[in-house]
């Protein structure tokens, strides 16, 4: 408080003083040199966040947007388990991969027809670069919901480079996506580069159920029990599969009453469990008995192997 003119001001309120006993996260702009998906390469852009005095290496998340034509955002709402791993010493890889909006028309539909198969190598790409960097330790997990369910499936299914996942509203089957997604029958020819016709080839072909049984990452599935969006099948086939198929571990949450923004808009207490859950997940998977993650390099799988 202070009268006009005079100096020597007095505070009278302080209703933040909370905010000094919390971590401070420090977000920048990366750009990343990357596979293009045609032979050559190019430049992409993603969020990296990090405690605000980090100075040393620690474990890595790589969240994947959804969309695919969208953008990474630092929305609070929905990813308030990137605050919580950061806090302790994570940090965030947020990327604007290719199919990603905002990037002109061609980056956005160049993945088309290729889910999976061109933006993964990117994704891979990046974290190799962190990596160099001295910047991240070996330990990787990766997490994604909606488009970015679908990436971080089709992902355990390609390379154990990952320590654990979580899988949030896929499409994990884009075959039984078409039919039972309110909005399948109009967008999964369109993402498939097929439209107005589905090929249903090409569906299975990019579809992580196929390759699902071939997975070693231990993987949380989650899902809001009435999304119509990505509904439920698409998370209990990925789940059943994986169990069945050996020893991984793996979970399945639904939340009754849920729909597609369970993570973001749901009720309170669905919001703070599955935040609660992520974050175990992680911590579980990525630290046991001192572990320090996976080796640098990139293991992928054989896709000429039978796939279910």
């Amino acid at each position: 408080m202070c009268e006009p003119g005079e100096t020597g001001e007095r505070r009278l309120t302080d209703f933040n003083a909370w905010w000094r006993d919390r971590v401070e996260i420090a977000a920048e702009v990366r750009t990343f040199n990357v596979p293009d998906g045609k032979g050559g390469t190019e430049e992409i852009e993603g969020w990296l966040l990090r405690r605000a005095d980090a100075s040393v290496p620690g474990p890595l998340l790589n969240d994947v947007h959804g969309g695919p034509a969208s953008y990474a955002l630092l929305d609070f709402d929905t990813n308030v388990f990137w605050q919580v791993l950061c806090s302790q010493g994570w940090s965030v890889l947020a990327l604007n991969a290719v199919g990603s909006s905002s990037y002109d028309r061609e980056f956005c539909e160049r993945l088309a027809g290729h889910w999976g198969e061109y933006d993964l190598p990117q994704h891979l790409a990046a974290i190799e670069k962190l990596e160099v960097e001295g910047l991240c330790d070996g330990r990787l997990v990766i997490s994604g919901k909606s488009y970015g369910g679908f990436l971080s499936a089709w992902t355990i299914g390609h390379t154990d480079r990952f320590d654990a996942a979580v899988v949030m509203s896929p499409v994990g089957n884009i075959e039984t996506h078409y039919g039972t997604s309110d909005g399948g029958y109009y967008a999964d020819p369109l993402y498939l580069g097929t439209a107005p016709r589905f090929n249903r080839a090409l569906a299975r072909k990019l579809s992580p159920l196929q390759y699902v049984e071939q997975a070693r990452t231990p993987t949380l599935f989650m899902q809001g029990k009435d999304d119509e969006r990505c509904p439920k099948c698409q998370s209990e086939e990925m789940f059943v599969s994986l169990m069945r198929a050996g020893d991984t571990p793996t979970e399945l949450v639904l939340y009754p009453g849920e729909d597609h923004s369970f993570l973001g808009q749901g009720k309170p207490s669905c919001r703070a469990d599955a935040a609660g859950r992520i974050v175990e997940w992680f911590m579980s998977h990525s630290d046991i008995n001192g572990k320090t993650g996976r080796q640098a390099e990139t293991t992928s799988f054989d896709e000429t192997e039978d796939a279910s």
